[in-house]
């Protein structure tokens, strides 16, 4: 019935305003209002009206030549795909806005693009748009602005490998909020920044410190998102780190405060993180309860392809520690499926991102605003609309940035159609003793073999280009020192090398 009338509000949501959009501009006051009506509508979750509203001001400021109006009529329209995550689509309208003959560009804009790029999976084009920002936003002087960029350009760099100057961002960033009493959660953000980028970098012990300050902040100001985030990092960082005590442990507070925060989403994330724990806890009987309970989210919208691989990854261990080795091998195909693809869907990595970026600016507009009466006044829309971009972005939190890596980390247990279930462990290893590989180079071969793409592995090790390349090189470089037949190995010789230890190995356990 809650749905129903939701759906019921919506409808007559929309007769009520369906004609004040169809009004005609009477006088240049009208783009402003249409972009305004835009911003309503996108509160609402609205997408169909946001958009006929601010297409209505695109085509007005065209027709009255006003450039700055389009700028801004654009940047809403950016933002309203952000909103609902086809960053693809936002480039474009933040691209087209700036190449626009103006004498006042919006800065934001910049920003913006700067949060698409990274949410694309492009690095290094997320460092240079947010750079772009950062200097528009100090030629106007808008300091305020200035900071919130390093905060995004901390995140751009942790993506792309660059570890240390995200560091360097996040620890600027931190400096200056440490100067303002009244940033305690903007401080609070920054610690989780600095958390996952060390947890992301393998360093442990610093990952949780930082984690723990972000969760005290949270908990004081009893910030319930927030502490869902935090605990939820926290959780992931310790998977990481194969300590699944702890990991069930952050998991159950997380999963507290996400049916407090009472979205879907949310509470799907923290099963999400209680099942990752209980696998490596072997206790498979109650993770499979949690699998069960989330299977029937599989179709939402929410449920991208990184939940996914994670999702079929985690079902298929639970199904072969069950005995269920054919449900096993079904999951593992799925599993495969969706890592293939998981680099096309807007790279999911970053959302949460996205989230604290608007967060972020809107905690500091807050502050800046309560200077005057007239500055409350002026904020509180632009916040409302914030927030529900906030909300919708909730689904994907921090866990996101680890996914990757906590599906690395267990790759070894990956089930190959080349080898029954009960040699993989043992046959991973024979390959590590065999050749002194570390667990990087085995990953990476395995990767090989997989017919991964390299922009792929690139994307799922965290690394360069170029780090891929050495690391190929010294692995090959082992394979030579063992085969001693081939001097130059290749992709398709170490696939044929890697069939040729398969069948060694069944022979050997088949003795």
């Amino acid at each position: 019935m809650q749905k129903i009338g939701f759906l019921l509000l919506l409808f007559l949501g929309f007769s009520q305003n369906y004609f004040s959009i169809n009004k005609p501009a009477q006088d240049k006051d009208e783009i402003q209002k249409l972009i305004d009506q835009s911003k309503r509508f996108l509160e609402q979750r609205n997408k169909p009206n946001a958009l006929l509203s601010v297409n209505k001001a695109i085509n007005l400021s065209k027709t009255k030549k006003n450039a700055d109006q389009q700028i801004l009529a654009l940047n809403q329209k950016g933002k309203i795909h952000m909103a609902f995550r086809e960053f693809g689509e936002a480039v474009k309208v933040f691209e087209s806005a700036i190449k626009l003959p103006s004498s006042n560009k919006n800065c934001e804009i910049f920003n913006n693009l700067g949060v698409c790029k990274f949410n694309l999976g492009k690095g290094y084009e997320s460092i240079q748009a947010c750079l772009q920002a950062k200097k528009c936003y100090e030629e106007s002087k808008e300091v305020a602005k200035v900071n919130s960029t390093l905060y995004m350009l901390g995140w751009s760099h942790a993506y792309v490998g660059e570890y240390d100057k995200a560091s360097q961002y996040f620890l600027k960033q931190l400096e200056i909020l440490k100067k303002d009493t009244a940033q305690v959660l903007n401080k609070g953000k920054v610690y989780r920044g600095l958390g996952i980028n060390a947890s992301m970098k393998g360093d442990f012990k610093s990952s949780i410190n930082y984690l723990n300050q972000a969760l005290n902040i949270s908990n004081s100001k009893k910030d319930i998102v927030g502490t869902f985030e935090n605990l939820s990092a926290l959780s992931s960082s310790y998977a990481q780190m194969n300590d699944f005590d702890n990991a069930f442990k952050y998991s159950e507070k997380g999963l507290i405060e996400a049916n407090k925060i009472n979205d879907e989403a949310v509470i799907l994330e923290a099963k999400m993180n209680a099942i990752t724990a209980l696998v490596g806890l072997k206790k498979f009987d109650k993770a499979s309860t949690f699998i069960t309970e989330i299977s029937k989210d599989t179709a939402k919208y929410y449920f991208v392809p990184t939940f996914k691989v994670q999702y079929y990854q985690n079902n298929s261990l639970i199904q072969e520690g069950l005995g269920n080795y054919k449900d096993a091998l079904h999951s593992q195909k799925r599993l495969k499926q969706y890592n293939d693809s998981i680099i096309s869907v807007n790279n999911t990595i970053g959302i949460s991102q996205l989230k604290d970026q608007y967060n972020f600016e809107k905690d500091q507009n807050t502050i800046l605003a309560q200077k005057t009466e007239l500055g409350k006044q002026a904020i509180k829309l632009k916040n409302n609309t914030i927030l529900t971009i906030i909300i919708s972005s909730v689904a994907i939190i921090c866990l996101v940035i680890f996914a990757f890596s906590i599906y690395l980390k267990r790759e070894k247990r990956k089930r190959l159609d080349l080898l029954s279930l009960k040699f993989k462990d043992g046959f991973n290893e024979y390959l590590k003793t065999k050749y002194d590989l570390t667990q990087q180079q085995l990953e990476l071969w395995l990767k090989i073999v997989e017919g991964v793409e390299e922009v792929q592995i690139a994307v799922s090790f965290f690394k360069s280009a170029e780090t891929i390349n050495r690391w190929r090189r010294q692995l090959y470089a082992k394979l030579n020192s063992v085969e001693e037949t081939d001097k130059h190995y290749t992709k398709p010789k170490a696939i044929i090398l890697y069939n040729k230890e398969v069948d060694l190995f069944k022979e050997l356990s088949n003795r």
